[in-house]
Formats: structure tokens, C-alpha cells, sequence
């Protein structure tokens, strides 16, 4: 509502009650344009965030999982969830899809995650931009509780697989990655298997449906020759075939960790399967 205070002596007092009621409903329409311009500019947060952070910032035991790889957030929301996240202690597993989150958002994400000390589980999905992905496996690095780190629906071009090869070469606690669906190119398998061949965490590699092909499987199986952490290593739903097989198996026979290994679904044929056959009886531990 509008009021307006008109000293008698004032001009305004001698206009006929007309023209002041057009008056006010002039103001009225100006301030209502301008209530809802100021409005449009708040950032618009969702009932289930605001409802979901009230619950992270009261520490709410019965909420151990924030699981939001169908809710597309903005920079804004994202923002918003980050400032609920920063004294929560009962969040230990976090998916989180990236899609819509950038610049602001993205760097508030990077230092909740930088800093928490609760979560053990961790994936990003629907990442895409270098610039983004080198903020968040910079967090992610910073991250000493993290045992499980996962991609899925994600793009990593050479630069982004260079951010992802240094998270995995120095990082300690990471037990599992996984790269799921996730469009690794070209060259970006080099610094990922260059930083296996070092790491001392990994025990569970998941690389699942990201097109990999003969020439990355000699490139992981050549790294891992060596590796004596690595236990379990699945390559399901890429494109492998025979050579490709014939290339792992070749490369991994000096393997001494490995317990088991999953290619199913890779267009294996009679030489791949004897290939695998006579890995399994030479490696009595693999499975």
C-alpha cells in the first residue's frame, strides 16, 4: 500500500479528490513494476533446497546422503547449499550434478569440499569446463577424508585429465575412482595412467562406458605392470575387443595385486577369451 501526506498548504490539496486518486493509482502501479523487478533479481531457491539446507544446518542425524544428480541447481543454489553444508557434520555421501553450476558456483562448492571433514563419498556428474573441473579436483585434493571419488556424464579434454591425473597421483585416501559414462579425449588417458603407476590408494578402478579402445588398454595395463595396490580393475561397456584384450592381458601378467578383473561387454572374441584364459591360470589370484 501507498500513503501520501499532504500539508494543507501544498498545491497538491487544492486538485479535486480525482485527480488524486489517479495519483496514487499511478504510484501504485510504479511501485508494484518495482517490487517485482526486485523480486525477478533474487536468486529463486526451491522449496526442497530451502527445506534440505534447514536440515544441514541443524545437523540433522537422518540425513547422511544429499543425492542431486537429477536436480540441476544453479550458481545461486549452489551457493546456497554450500553455506548450509559449512558446519554440517552428518553428510557423508554427496552427488551432485554440476550441469548448470559455474564461476561463483562452482568456486563455493570447491571450498566446502576443500575443507569438510564428513564426507567419504563423493561424485560429480555433468561436468564439463576445464576451468570448473580444475576448481573442483583442486578441492577435491585438498580433501583428506574422501575414499571414494566418481565422474559420471562428464567430458575431460587433455587439460581437464591433467587436473584429474595430479588428484589421483598425490591424493591418499582415495580407495575408489570411477568414470562412469564419462568422454575421456584425446590423450587424456596418459596422465591418468601415468598417476597409477605411482598412486599408493587405489584398490578399485571403474572405468564404464567411456569408449576406451585397444591403444588405452595398453597404455593402463603397461602402467599398472607394476602396481602392487590396485585389487580390483573394471572396464565394462567400452570397446576393447580382441587386441585390446590381448594387450591388458599382456601387460598385466607381471600384475601381482590384482584380484579381480571385469570386461564384460567388450566385443571379445576366441582370441581375447584365450588370452584371458591363460592370465587366469598363470595369475591364480585373479578372478
Amino acid at each position: 500500500s501507498v500513503i501520501i501526506l499532504v500539508e494543507k498548504e501544498h498545491p497538491l490539496f487544492q486538485i479535486r479528490n480525482s485527480r488524486i486518486d489517479q495519483l496514487i493509482s499511478l504510484l501504485s502501479v510504479k511501485m508494484s513494476m518495482w517490487l517485482t523487478t526486485t523480486s525477478l533479481m533474487r536468486p529463486s531457491i526451491p522449496d526442497w533446497l530451502e527445506d534440505l539446507c534447514q536440515r544441514l544446518a541443524d545437523n540433522d542425524s537422518t540425513l547422511t546422503t544429499i543425492e542431486m544428480s537429477r536436480q540441476r541447481i544453479d550458481d545461486a543454489a549452489s551457493k546456497f547449499l554450500c553455506k548450509a553444508l559449512e558446519g554440517n557434520t552428518t553428510v557423508s555421501i554427496l552427488i551432485i550434478s554440476l550441469f548448470n553450476v559455474v564461476d561463483d558456483g562452482a568456486y563455493a562448492l570447491g571450498q566446502i569440499i576443500g575443507s569438510n571433514r564428513s564426507i567419504k563419498k563423493l561424485q560429480f556428474r555433468d561436468l564439463h569446463h576445464p576451468r570448473e573441473v580444475t576448481t573442483l579436483f583442486d578441492a577435491v585434493g585438498r580433501n583428506e577424508t574422501v575414499e571414494e571419488f566418481s565422474l559420471r556424464h562428464c567430458r575431460l579434454c587433455e587439460k581437464s585429465a591433467q587436473s584429474l591425473g595430479f588428484l589421483v597421483q598425490h591424493h591418499r585416501s582415495i580407495e575408489e575412482l570411477r568414470l562412469v559414462d564419462t568422454f575421456l579425449g584425446t590423450n587424456a588417458m596418459v596422465p591418468l595412467t601415468d598417476a597409477l603407476k605411482v598412486n599408493q590408494s587405489v584398490k578399485r578402478l571403474f572405468i564404464v562406458n567411456s569408449d576406451l579402445g585397444p591403444s588405452d588398454a595398453n597404455l593402463l595395463a603397461s602402467r599398472l605392470s607394476h602396481n602392487a595396490i590396485l585389487k580390483e580393475l573394471h572396464l565394462c561397456e567400452n570397446n576393447l575387443g580382441d587386441e585390446g584384450v590381448l594387450n591388458l592381458c599382456r601387460g598385466l601378467q607381471k600384475n601381482k595385486s590384482l584380484t579381480t578383473l571385469n570386461l564384460r561387454s567388450n566385443d571379445i572374441g576366441s582370441k581375447g577369451a584365450l588370452a584371458l584364459e591363460t592370465l587366469i591360470e598363470r595369475q591364480k589370484s585373479i578372478k
